[in-house]
């Protein structure tokens, strides 16, 4: 097994401009799944980073492990998926920021 925390995972903010936009720890947090494997999803792309799904899947597995600071494994032990439109992206402006400000304000206090 590949050391990991003990944790559920982590995600990465935006302003440090990373391909990577989160880790979850599966084998921490199920671990009666698979008790003899290091299991670890790291999640990528995203709305900053669309052109990441048109990468061959041994680059993405080399971002991947380059991230959690691990040599690269065999193909055969990692698997990739790639899930298009996974994770909702909520695009806030500060426009739409302002008119939910203003319409919480009104006397209503409808939106």
């Amino acid at each position: 097994m590949l050391p990991i925390p003990r944790a559920f995972g982590y995600l990465v903010p935006t302003i440090e401009k990373q391909h990577v936009l989160g880790v979850v720890f599966d084998s921490m947090t199920f671990p009666a799944q698979n008790p003899n494997k290091t299991i670890v999803t790291v999640m990528m792309g995203g709305e900053n980073h669309q052109d990441l799904i048109q990468l061959p899947a041994d680059e993405l597995a080399n971002i991947a492990m380059q991230h959690l600071g691990w040599i690269r494994v065999p193909s055969e032990t990692a698997s990739l998926n790639k899930w298009h439109q996974a994770l909702p992206q909520c695009a806030v402006t500060p426009l739409s920021l302002q008119s939910v400000v203003l319409s919480l304000s009104s006397p209503t206090g409808t939106l």
